[in-house]
């Protein structure tokens, strides 16, 4: 089904990411509007997460819960100069906490550290993946540095 940004309040000229929580999948950019896939039976429900595009790599997504960082994602912030997305999340030991990271054209995901929590990380297309284990429950801060690549023809 065609969800229209402005049913939504938003705005009809700027272009969104969406992705679906229970899925883990990004469903793409777009402007005016966005295809909800088919529901997949087994789980019953779908859980978007629209955000605005930006230029630099931003948090589309956190598993923590299905506002997808609304009650997990305490601060972002992005550091043109050194190619590093920052912030700070709530943890619960135990539960992996996972983000998905929109990767603009040109940007890879080169490293990330959350200090001493175990910290996988992978590049998928258009979205990377972020894998924090905690130890404890705790806020904790990371650090994402994101690579450029050449431009074709440069």
């Amino acid at each position: 089904q065609e969800v229209r940004y402005t049913d939504l309040g938003l705005a009809a000229d700027r272009e969104y990411l969406v992705y679906e929580f229970w899925s883990q999948k990004f469903l793409g950019k777009s402007t005016g509007s966005f295809t909800a896939p088919a529901m997949d039976e087994n789980n019953g429900m779908q859980v978007f997460a629209i955000r605005e595009a930006r230029e630099h790599p931003w948090i589309l997504s956190t598993t923590r819960h299905i506002s997808q960082g609304g009650v997990s994602l305490l601060d972002e912030r992005w550091d043109a100069g050194r190619g590093v997305l920052y912030g700070k999340s709530a943890v619960v030991a135990g539960d992996p906490y996972v983000m998905a990271i929109h990767l603009p054209t040109g940007f890879k995901l080169a490293s990330a550290n959350a200090g001493r929590e175990e910290v996988d990380y992978a590049n998928q297309g258009e979205v990377a993946t972020v894998r924090i284990a905690p130890s404890t429950t705790k806020t904790v801060e990371w650090e994402i540095t994101f690579a450029r690549s050449p431009r074709i023809g440069s």
